[in-house]
């Protein structure tokens, strides 16, 4: 009993051994193998020699595919989670059809449930044809550049032939084939040969070069812009210009037609393009100008185009300003060329003559009123004298242009009095002058007035105010010059003055 239960020990400790050490495979391929002397017209059978170590291990599914030169054969397996283990052996097969004619390696592979599990490939496999026909094209630069022409040189032994492209026939007769390329790309061409029952085709892929190079469209510059014309292209290319210049890009300064001619793998490159200057516009405001106190000035810009911008806002040609300054008008035309010209208008300080605005006379006296030194003189006793001697009361103005071609004028009113002395009559402040309808009235001897008279350029009392404050209401008057009489409760003058009423 003791021999027994020792070999059934050893037994059991055996299978346990396999059972890990196979863990990380259930399933190994050990041989491999395919028909003898295959070809494209007949089936190819793949055989697979395989050691399972679990014995529920299923076969799930087995397929073929081509890539490029390799074939595969790919067994896959399903090993459920509890797997018996036990050493099992199995032979797999598997047919393809169609294999084009070539050497292949056939490279067995196994998955167990998705796993890979391991591989072993056959030696190298050659696939023969049965078609007794042949194509081939003689090897080929299939690198050329746009606008050149290839010739393709083709042979083979069958009567019947086509050569063709994207499926159009180009030729039938001739082995030799040339074909204009004036556009980049990728163009295939077949070369296929009948022979009965089977066909054979070669074919070869010539690429044109794809490089886009264009200096752009002519183009029109203002005066003193300049314009950058680059010939880059990708790739490691040599430029060469017309103005002999070998660099990619260039800037142009001068108007003239300008070529750039490339060169890369060996295929060259050409464009011209033509660079134009534009006449600036010319545009005048003309000298500059003054003028006199509460006139405008009209300022006209000149040019031969019709698109202004003034520095005031405005966009039309001629602009009428009434303050003094620099103005600037810029004219540009359709392509956006400009040029200005700028005038500086000065407008003159008003004219103050400074005639008293009231004075008065006393009897057999007389009052010399001086205009002061101008161009002109113009009285309204007709006098063109710059002082005028006054005998009688009244209303006396004076009209003068100064060396500018300006006109002012200034009024005076003259009263009268009896006796031996001329009155002192003193100038009353009021404000604000000119004034929009109330007068302040600013004197210490506000007590002494009894009313106000006013009285318009013309001499005539237009308005009496009796002075209860300090402020004289004018709102009914029109605009203008007034004087203004202060008189006491013996209606005597004793204060004038003088005001602008807006």
């Amino acid at each position: 009993m003791k021999k027994i239960y020792t070999k059934l020990n050893k037994c059991l400790y055996v299978l346990l051994l396999v059972f890990i050490t196979n863990m990380a495979s259930a399933q190994t391929i050990t041989a491999v193998s395919h028909s003898a002397n295959p070809s494209d017209c007949t089936p190819i059978t793949f055989t697979a020699d395989v050691t399972l170590w679990f014995i529920n291990t299923p076969m799930t599914g087995i397929s073929t595919s081509v890539n490029g030169s390799t074939i595969y054969v790919d067994i896959n397996f399903n090993t459920p989670p509890i797997g018996l283990p036990a050493i099992g052996f199995q032979t797999y097969n598997t047919t393809a059809n169609n294999i084009p004619p070539g050497t292949y390696t056939v490279t067995f592979r196994s998955y167990d449930n998705g796993v890979f599990q391991n591989s072993m490939n056959t030696a190298p496999m050659v696939v023969t044809s049965c078609c007794g026909v042949s194509s081939n094209i003689s090897t080929f630069n299939d690198f050329i550049c746009t606008g050149q022409s290839a010739t393709l040189t083709g042979s083979t032994n069958a009567t019947s032939f086509a050569w063709s492209t994207n499926g159009i026939v180009l030729d039938t007769t001739n082995l030799t084939l040339t074909s204009n390329f004036p556009y980049a790309g990728t163009y295939t061409y077949v070369l296929e040969a009948f022979g009965g029952p089977c066909n054979a085709i070669d074919s070869v892929t010539v690429t044109v070069d794809s490089v886009s190079f264009e200096l752009g469209n002519d183009t029109t510059l203002c005066s003193g812009q300049n314009v950058v014309l680059s010939s880059a292209i990708p790739g490691n290319s040599n430029h060469i210009w017309s103005n002999s210049s070998t660099s990619a890009a260039i800037s142009v300064t001068t108007a003239g037609t300008y070529i750039a001619n490339v060169t890369l793998n060996a295929c060259a490159y050409s464009d011209t393009i033509m660079v134009s200057y534009n006449p600036d516009p010319i545009v005048t405001v003309g000298a500059d100008t003054t003028v006199c106190n509460g006139d405008s000035a009209m300022l006209t810009a000149s040019a031969n185009v019709s698109n202004f911008s003034w520095n005031t806002g405005s966009t039309d040609s001629i602009i009428t300003v009434n303050a003094s300054g620099t103005y600037t008008v810029t004219a540009s035309d359709s392509i956006g060329c400009s040029s200005f010209d700028a005038a500086v208008v000065t407008i003159l300080a008003p004219i103050n003559i400074g005639l008293n605005a009231l004075d008065s006379l006393t009897g057999g006296d007389s009052l010399v009123a001086d205009a002061g030194i101008f161009a002109s003189y113009s009285w309204s006793t007709g006098d063109t004298t710059q002082t005028l001697t006054i005998l009688n009361e009244g209303t006396y103005s004076v009209t003068v242009t100064d060396a500018n071609g300006c006109i002012g004028t200034d009024s005076m009113v003259v009263a009268f009095y009896t006796g031996t002395n001329r009155l002192n009559i003193p100038t009353i402040n009021i404000y604000p002058n000119p004034t929009n309808g109330i007068l302040n009235i600013q004197t210490p001897s506000i007590n002494k007035f009894e009313k106000a008279l006013i009285i318009n350029s013309l001499g005539q009392i237009v308005q009496s105010n009796y002075i209860t404050n300090t402020q004289l209401d004018v709102q009914a008057l029109n605009s203008g010059v007034y004087f203004v009489q202060f008189v006491d409760d013996k209606n005597q003058i004793v204060g004038r003055a003088r005001f602008v009423r807006e």
